[in-house]
């Protein structure tokens, strides 16, 4: 037995020398690169897709304008109505855009805060307000049936104000697929009408 343990003790102490003596060196220098992978040629270019349709990239857009609307006649009803108007000066509503073009009025009849925007021509039944707009070369007139909805200021906020999309006229006569006009937010959407 003594034999075995002995010889089993001197493999022990030579292993432990031996692992315990080596240290790792210094790595050699690398190899040579390997050959390119295959890879296919490139093909050729397709060809040119249809043209796209018209844009309408000179849409034409006012800031929030504010209007003084005035009493323009009153009538003999009792109680009588009156009618008020105001006028907002459109120096690029031209007669082409008036000819062949679009051009939609949008009053904010909540602040910048708060906005309640919506379409002119605009009827609201509960209050009886009708709002309506007629166009001439370089102007839009507002018109309001027994309310002055002239835009007011209360501190830094104002209600009441008023904003116009001039759309130049393209080859086809239609609004584009899906924009309703009366939703001011879809148009300020798809012409990328800045608040």
């Amino acid at each position: 037995m003594k034999p075995k343990l002995l010889t089993s003790l001197t493999l022990a102490v030579f292993a432990l020398t031996f692992f315990f003596s080596c240290k790792k060196g210094d790595p050699g220098p690398a190899g040579p690169a390997g050959p390119t992978g295959a890879t296919g040629a490139a093909g050729a270019a397709g060809a040119a897709g249809p043209a796209g349709p018209a844009g309408t990239a000179n849409v034409i857009y006012s800031a929030w304008l504010d209007a003084t609307f005035t009493p323009q006649s009153v009538t003999t009803a009792t109680p009588p109505d009156t009618l008020w108007g105001a006028d907002i000066p459109a120096t690029k509503l031209t007669a082409d855009l008036i000819n062949k073009g679009s051009i939609q009025v949008y009053v904010n009849l909540g602040s910048t805060d708060q906005p309640d925007v919506v379409a002119v021509p605009y009827t609201d039944f509960w209050y009886g307000l009708n709002l309506w707009a007629e166009f001439t070369v370089g102007h839009i007139y507002l018109y309001s049936v027994n309310f002055n909805i002239s835009t007011i200021t209360s501190g830094t906020t104002k209600v009441g104000q008023w904003r116009y999309v001039l759309i130049p006229g393209a080859t086809t006569a239609a609004a584009p697929p899906g924009l309703k006009y009366s939703d001011y937010n879809a148009v300020k959407k798809y012409y990328n009408i800045p608040d």
